[in-house]
């Protein structure tokens, strides 16, 4: 993206040095952000997976570090190119900074742009967080990066095994969406070796964009009007807090929602399947998510069907009393950190002395993922702390008198 919107920003009139320029700040002020992964460096092994999840699309994410670090690319780049810096490299290249936090603010993972002033954050569920069509939008511009066809025909050939290797394998439970991939690939490369207008590509971005974007709230308000019907064991008698609404990858027609409840005593998370083709032919098509959902580490109560004529069709529930989850909160301090970041958080005693916890957002597998540890509670987190918002906060604040 980075490449494109360099191109997009110099003239023809241009020297070559000063598109190199705009290309080179391009792609490290769409990058730069995410280098936050080295504070991990600094921390303790024990320390590393809650460091990364506090801190990553932490302080380098927000609206006031963006212009800093769109002065200091601009800086770097023009002084190893010896070139005098200026007021339109500048602003190009703290635009792709802010460009990647709005990019990020897609997904379901979040970003929090206001901090250090409003620590919450905001997650646009609309986007999975790697979208096939948005690579496959940027990725011709891969084809003419290079002038020499040799490495130009490398280059096209190890991205197309890499892109049928992932599509095939991934998507392939609905043959439709790789086949269509396919094709919106190399018409995608046709009509950049023709026009050469990297402006097509942001135009094919904006109907992507709003393509899930209009689904996705549909879905969510759809969920939110209609959600007495399809939920089932306590939540039907609990307050609706959040809703994330995600799509299977390359089809806006196929969504996951995970919904979490809670009243006085308890809170639940339930998660269901939703497509807005007739509910059989849904059933069927839509089973991206289900696929992954069988094997979970957390102890979650599998549905796998429809229990009404609603048109989600649930898949599991996850039900935990907000008296002991208080209590594990006190007793082990990385719990409470993590509460920080964990939108759906889950735990569940494993051993005397040790509990794993997570996020049902993230929770695919049996195995321990990137959002999920294994602590006991004399384990404190000592890594870089960072004053966030809990984002269920408001579930648990009348039972505690307060914030945590």
């Amino acid at each position: 993206m980075g490449i494109a919107l360099a191109k997009v920003s110099v003239k023809k009139a241009d020297s070559k040095k000063i598109i190199l320029l705009f290309v080179l700040v391009g792609i490290i002020a769409s990058n730069i952000l995410d280098l936050d992964f080295l504070l991990n460096f600094f921390v303790s092994k024990e320390d590393r997976t809650l460091n990364y999840l506090l801190n990553h699309r932490g302080i380098t994410h927000t609206l006031i570090a963006t212009p800093f670090l769109g002065l200091l690319c601009a800086k770097i780049v023009s002084f190893f190119l010896k070139i005098k810096i200026n007021f339109k490299i500048i602003i190009f290249s703290t635009f792709a900074c802010l460009l990647h936090v709005f990019a990020d603010f897609w997904n379901s993972y979040g970003v929090h742009p206001f901090s250090p002033f409003h620590n919450h954050w905001y997650s646009g569920d609309f986007i999975f967080i790697v979208e096939p069509y948005i690579w496959l939008t940027f990725l011709p511009l891969l084809f003419n990066f290079s002038k020499i066809k040799t490495y130009r025909n490398f280059f096209s050939l190890i991205l197309a095994i890499s892109m049928f290797l992932l599509i095939w394998n991934r998507l392939s439970h609905f043959y439709f969406i790789p086949t269509f991939l396919t094709a919106y690939f190399f018409i995608n490369c046709g009509m950049y070796l023709k026009f050469k207008n990297a402006k097509l590509m942001f135009y094919e971005l904006v109907i992507i964009l709003i393509a899930f974007g209009v689904t996705s709230i549909s879905v969510k308000k759809e969920f939110e009007k209609n959600h007495k019907a399809a939920v089932w064991g306590l939540a039907k008698d609990q307050h609706l807090y959040d809703v994330m609404t995600l799509p299977e990858p390359a089809n806006p027609f196929c969504y996951r929602v995970i919904a979490l409840f809670a009243d006085q005593k308890n809170y639940s998370v339930q998660a269901f399947k939703y497509g807005i083709f007739p509910k059989n032919l849904s059933d069927k098509i839509c089973s991206f998510y289900s696929q992954g959902d069988l094997n979970m580490t957390a102890q979650v109560i599998k549905q796998n069907g429809n229990l009404s004529e609603s048109r989600f069709i649930s898949l599991w529930g996850y039900f935990a009393s907000i008296g002991e989850t208080l209590g594990v909160i006190q007793e082990y301090p990385k719990f409470k950190s993590f509460l920080k970041f964990a939108r759906f958080p889950f735990w569940h005693k494993i051993s005397d002395g040790k509990i794993v916890y997570g996020d049902l957002r993230f929770d695919r597998d049996q195995s321990l993922g990137f959002s999920e540890e294994e602590v006991t509670s004399s384990d404190s987190y000592q890594g870089f702390d960072p004053e966030l918002e809990s984002r269920i906060n408001q579930v648990f604040i009348k039972k505690s008198k307060g914030s945590f």
